[in-house]
């Protein structure tokens, strides 16, 4: 099956005579197709049509029936199963290389509303005119589309003359509301195209009485609101349209208000309002800058002690006036100030103008903070919360305020490592500012926020940093040690020859850690200073006459060179050590 879709020529006038011819094409002819080839022409815009008309030409080029003419389905009688003549299955069974036919088509919408076989059973013209009309029935859109098939070279199927015309008699129905009870409302209704109507009429469902229904300009008497009014039309092919409109009737409105007496600076307005959208204003206007809003009829910047003339009028076209008289009784002043607080710090209200009321939380935090209702005083409040506090003053116009409290965490700073220092170490300056907040050092050795390791002695000591107040801090301690500095002793004097070795031994006490020594060795003329690191407390060292490096740690043996002159010497030792503490402080001795 082959599928074509050819382009439109769309006619696009407008009569007030007759129909209007929408769509045309010249159509087409196929030979010897040995397939379904199909043709769609659309889709064509009907909507503004309440009828349309499908015309076309069609013809064979040989005759039906019989040895070498066009063969219709009931003449294809052979293969399984025999030809059902059904164009949605052209070319099953017997039907293949066998069945010619021509298939018109006519959809709106996409739903099938006509069609045409030309080559089944019991209709085969060779040549002829297809003539359709159609009601569209609000359809938006036409679709055209026309099917061939034959199997011959001498057979020709031909169509032509393919046209759409349009019945545009659709209808516009409007009137004068909205109206007041009582008035007479006025139909008005339109024809698109006049010459495409046959007749129409107005038809009403409600209390009206339509006075001429088939004119389309008429009146009704007695409309109610929602009443519904029709005008249907009837076009050249009996096809209807309808329009319809809503009669709104407004009652004779009633501008009754009721405003009561109000306090100073509280919500008012008026209530009882039996028809809204209306106007409000004062008569007479006060001046003095008072105001009223004219759709809320909320009054502003009134005076306690003054009394005002309220007016309404109500929106119409059915308009109605009312007068009331409202007073303004004096408001309390509720001011008060709530200073924001650290945690456990004393906290409440101070400057009430008007003392007497209650205070409350709006709203209830529901975290297990409580608010004293006589004098104002949290009770358990949260760190990093937000309270917002009312306090309402006592008497006929109470007056409301809220101040919002903001409850601050105290903050523990986390405080600098110090130390460890020796004994010997100089006084040394704390700072005043850990972790952002200042404050001051007490303890052990502090004076005036300097800390003296010779004062403070030899261990370990806790010092206490206090803020300074208003910073919602805590306080906080660290610890300081202080170590001796370290002595050592020497034993062991050995006399060597080269190539000979002896031992000496080191006694420490006080600092940390290892210690790195200096060996001073005294030989006659000959004086030699040897760097030993990483000794221990308690270290054995042997002394050798030797050409080696001067320190083996391997061997923990101190090598002096063999060049000294032969002969006996007693060494005399000097020591000085520097000892490493944590591997952070030093100290000589």
């Amino acid at each position: 099956m082959r599928l074509r879709l050819t382009i439109l020529v769309f006619l696009s006038y407008v009569s007030i005579y007759s129909q209007t011819t929408i769509f045309t094409d010249v159509g087409d002819s196929y030979n010897n197709i040995d397939i379904t080839v199909v043709d769609n022409y659309g889709p064509v815009d009907i909507s503004n049509c309440t009828s349309v008309r499908f015309s076309m030409d069609f013809s064979f080029s040989e005759p039906w029936m019989g040895f070498g003419n066009m063969d219709s389905s009931d003449e294809c009688p052979f293969g399984i199963p025999p030809c059902a003549g059904n164009p949605a299955m052209p070319n099953t069974g017997g039907c293949n290389s066998c069945w010619d036919f021509m298939f018109i088509e006519v959809l709106f919408d996409g739903s099938l509303v006509y069609s045409e076989l030309i080559g089944g059973a019991g209709e085969t013209r060779q040549i002829g005119t297809l003539s359709w009309i159609g009601c569209t029935n609000n359809a938006a859109n036409a679709t055209i589309r026309i099917s061939n098939q034959n199997w011959a070279g001498d057979e020709t199927n031909t169509f032509t003359n393919i046209v759409l015309e349009c019945w545009d008699a659709n209808p516009t129905a409007a009137d004068n509301s909205p109206i007041c009870q009582g008035d007479v409302l006025t139909l008005t209704g339109t024809i698109s195209v006049p010459g495409d109507a046959s007749s129409w009429i107005w038809t009403g469902m409600g209390t009206g009485m339509i006075v001429s229904p088939s004119s389309l300009i008429t009146m009704v008497n007695n409309v109610s609101n929602g009443d519904i009014y029709t005008l249907t039309v009837t076009d050249d092919n009996n096809c209807t349209a309808s329009d319809q409109v809503t009669a709104v009737v407004n009652p004779l409105q009633d501008a009754t208000i009721t405003f009561n007496d109000f306090c100073a600076g509280t919500p008012n307005g008026p209530t009882g309002i039996i028809t809204p959208g209306g106007t409000f204003s004062f008569n007479p206007n006060p001046g003095g800058g008072v105001t009223i809003n004219p759709v809320t009829g909320v009054i502003s910047n009134e005076v306690g002690g003054a009394t005002y003339t309220v007016q309404y009028t109500t929106p119409g076209p059915c308009s109605g006036m009312f007068l009331e008289m409202v007073s303004i009784l004096p408001q309390e002043i509720a001011t008060f100030n709530f200073l924001d607080f650290c945690v456990g710090s004393p906290n409440g209200p101070s400057g009430i103008i008007s003392p007497g009321g209650v205070f409350t939380f709006n709203p209830i935090p529901g975290d297990g903070a409580s608010i004293n209702s006589s004098t104002g005083i949290i009770t358990n409040p949260v760190g990093g919360s937000m309270y917002t506090i009312q306090y309402v003053t006592p008497g006929v116009c109470p007056g409301t305020h809220i101040e919002v409290v903001m409850v601050t965490n105290n903050i523990t700073p986390s405080l600098g490592a110090f130390g460890p220092y020796c004994t010997s170490t100089a006084p040394v300056a704390l700072p005043t500012v850990q972790n952002g907040i200042s404050g001051n050092w007490s303890g052990p050795g502090i004076v005036g926020n300097q800390f003296s390791p010779v004062v403070a002695g030899v261990g370990i000591h806790s010092v206490l940093f206090t803020p300074n107040a208003g910073q919602c801090a805590n306080t906080n301690t660290t610890s300081i040690e202080v170590i001796a500095n370290p002595t050592g002793n020497l034993s062991g004097a050995p006399i060597l020859c080269p190539g000979q070795c002896g031992e000496v031994m080191f006694n420490f006490s006080g600092g940390s850690g290892t210690f790195n020594i200096n060996l001073n060795v005294s030989a006659g003329f000959f004086n030699l200073n040897i760097p030993v690191p990483g000794v221990t407390n308690s270290t054995v060292l042997t002394l050798c006459l030797s050409n080696g490096i001067p320190f083996d740690p391997a061997t923990n043996t101190v090598n002096i060179p063999t060049f000294v002159p032969p002969g006996n010497y007693s060494l005399t030792l000097f020591l000085i050590f520097i000892i490493s503490l944590f591997s952070t402080m030093s100290s000589n001795s």
